[in-house]
C-alpha cells in the first residue's frame, strides 16, 4: 500500500484502502477474505506527516484446544510518523518511518505485515470458555460429553504431582 506525498500534503481524512492479501506472505496466517481494509487519516506534523487509522483483517484460525476452524476479525491500530527529522526517532509509543523529501511515496505494506503478525495471539481459542478435547477418545467437549473413564494412573502428569508430596 502506497501513500503518495501529494495526497499527504492535501491531508487524508478516513480514506478507505483495500489491500489484496496476496501482497502479504504470512506462512502462519490464513486470511478469510481476499482483502484487508485500512481506514487512514493523515495530517501535516512538524517535520513530516502523522498517519493514523485502523486496519481490519479477517483471519481463518484453528483453535488450540478443540482444533476447530473459526473466523476472527482483527482490528489493529495504526499510528505512525513519516518524517525526515532524525530528532523524532526518540519519541515513544509512535512508530517512526523515514520519509525523505526526495521520495514521492512511502509503502506501508511492510508495517502492515508486521502489525498483523504482532496481533496474532500465542494461544488461539474459538471461545474463551472452550472446553477442548477428551485426551482419550478425542470427543469435542464443546459439543458433547464422552463416556471415557480417565483414571489417575492414566494421567501423564501424575509423576509431577508426586513431587509436591
Amino acid at each position: 500500500m502506497k501513500l503518495y506525498r501529494s495526497d499527504l500534503e492535501n491531508s487524508i481524512s478516513n480514506q478507505l484502502f483495500e489491500i489484496s492479501t496476496e501482497e502479504f506472505e504470512l506462512d502462519s496466517i490464513i486470511f478469510a477474505e481476499k482483502t484487508i481494509l485500512c481506514k487512514i487519516s493523515a495530517e501535516a506534523a512538524t517535520g513530516g506527516f502523522h498517519v493514523y487509522g485502523e486496519i481490519t483483517a479477517k483471519l481463518l484460525e484453528s483453535c488450540d484446544r478443540c482444533l476447530l476452524s473459526y473466523k476472527s476479525q482483527k482490528n489493529i491500530e495504526l499510528n505512525i510518523i513519516l518524517t525526515n527529522n532524525d530528532n523524532l526517532l526518540n519519541e515513544k509509543n509512535i512508530d517512526i518511518i523515514q520519509f525523505l523529501d526526495s521520495e514521492d511515496f512511502v509503502s506501508l505494506s511492510p508495517l502492515i505485515h508486521d502489525l498483523i503478525l504482532l496481533e496474532n495471539p500465542i494461544k488461539k481459542l474459538c471461545l474463551k470458555e472452550c472446553k477442548g478435547l477428551c485426551a482419550k477418545c478425542g470427543t469435542n467437549f464443546n459439543k458433547k460429553d464422552c463416556e471415557c473413564e480417565i483414571s489417575i494412573e492414566d494421567n501423564p502428569w501424575i509423576e509431577l504431582k508426586k513431587l509436591n508430596n
